[in-house]
């Protein structure tokens, strides 16, 4: 069961990596702010995409956003 999970995780990481990959960057503020990232303008694209995929991975969104930023 492990093992199913943990193919599942990784198949969606890699769906949400391919839908990020076709955003522009005003689209990913908005994806990232509906996700629970505030002040996410002051954040690069990469930032952007680092974020959300931890979040979606599980981690707290403010966590996220702070190790995106490289802030910890």
């Amino acid at each position: 069961m492990a093992r199913q999970e943990k193919k599942q995780g990784q198949q969606n990481s890699a769906a949400s990596r391919n839908e990020m990959a076709g955003m522009d960057l005003h689209s990913m503020r908005e994806r990232a702010h509906s996700m629970g990232i505030d002040g996410s303008s002051k954040m690069s694209e990469d930032q952007l995409r680092k974020a959300m995929m931890m979040i979606n991975k599980g981690t707290d969104p403010m966590m996220a956003k702070q190790e995106a930023k490289g802030n910890m």
